[in-house]
């Protein structure tokens, strides 16, 4: 989420970023608006609660006097915060009370402010690096580097889900099971993902220094919020019933996250990198058309996450560097690659 401190600062900015990404730039006027809104009740607030302090104090020091001087003038702490000169203390505490009852009403609606801009801005998404291409979709992404050659068979090659019945896909067992998009694997496939998710930890653990992690495939509603998943892709994610408020995870990335959450990490011990092996679960609501036969958009599906936790001064290296390990794996198992820099309208959200 964008910090309301970089929109005020430097509206303009946030705004041509925005743009670059396709995105209507007119929810920064509304914030903007809002957090105005906001500081002026935050500041009468304060000087309220000011007003209070000094005139409950002051109720006390009347009450004192008035035993010894039953004539002695209200103090005006009193009278500037009621507006008006009560006729006793017990008007006074009484007008004092109705005073609380209004600040009351004033940090609720702070809180009400707050909490609409906290969901406004939970709908933008990052800004784009002053390098990252400018385009409106996938066709203005740049190959930045490529790997190997594809091969050239000297046969008409079958699609992957002809091929794999062969190997043990069964989509129709999977329908049967769990409706379409829940993909079964039996034998020869089904021992070559956990071998693949085998080697994958291995070579990130071992080789790249990666710390292995067993997460929770089920996590809070503030999780996901946390991670950025929530409220933008609440129609992709599965929630589970009984009110429990828990979701099936999309990504390993959500639970890792939310590792380090509300501590205070030493930057000398940066950077972490972490890797998770977890099944991860999707609606594809919009993806209705779009690679509907085999394997390519389905609702559960198996990944190795890679995450690192870094300052932001060391973020672009070491996304790099993530990104090497990644490729790593593909010349390992000899699968020629592409490395593509999405442009600004093709970008994810928490990109």
């Amino acid at each position: 989420m964008l910090d309301i401190r970089l929109i005020r600062e430097n509206t303009d900015a946030v705004k041509q970023g925005l743009a670059r990404r396709n995105f209507d730039a007119g929810v920064i006027d509304e914030v903007l608006k809002l957090d105005e809104k906001y500081r002026e009740q935050r500041t009468r607030l304060e000087q309220k609660q000011a007003a209070l302090n000094a005139a409950s104090k002051a109720v006390g020091n009347w009450m004192g006097k008035l035993k010894k001087d039953p004539a002695a003038p209200v103090p005006k702490e009193i009278t500037e915060a009621l507006g008006s000169t009560p006729k006793g203390p017990d008007e006074a505490r009484e007008g004092l009370r109705l005073f609380g009852d209004q600040i009351s009403n004033i940090d609720r609606m702070i809180g009400e402010i707050g909490v609409e801009i906290d969901n406004r801005l939970r709908m933008v998404p990052n800004l784009p690096s002053p390098h990252t291409p400018v385009g409106k979709d996938e066709t203005g992404n740049v190959v930045r580097k490529t790997w190997g050659e594809s091969p050239k068979p000297g046969f008409a090659p079958k699609a992957h889900w002809d091929l794999g019945k062969h190997y043990g896909l069964e989509l129709e067992v999977g329908g049967r099971i769990s409706g379409s998009g829940f993909p079964f694997f039996r034998g020869p496939l089904a021992r070559l993902e956990r071998a693949l998710v085998n080697l994958y930890l291995d070579f990130h653990t071992r080789e790249n220094g990666y710390t292995e992690c067993w997460t929770p495939f089920m996590v809070r509603r503030e999780t996901l919020v946390n991670s950025g998943q929530l409220p933008k892709f609440e129609e992709e994610m599965y929630q589970l019933g009984k009110g429990d408020e828990l979701y099936l995870i999309p990504t390993a990335e959500v639970p890792l996250t939310s590792v380090h959450a509300d501590s205070v990490l030493d930057k000398d011990h940066l950077p972490i990198r972490y890797c998770a092996f977890t099944p991860c679960f999707r609606r594809e609501a919009g993806a209705a058309g779009k690679d509907t036969r085999g394997i390519l958009r389905v609702h559960q599906f198996s990944k190795v996450e890679l995450m690192v936790t870094t300052t932001p001064e060391r973020s672009e290296e070491e996304h790099e560097t993530l990104t090497r390990c990644a490729e790593r794996v593909l010349e390992l198992l000899e699968l020629p690659y592409r490395r593509l820099e999405l442009c600004s309208g093709d970008m994810g959200f928490g990109a």
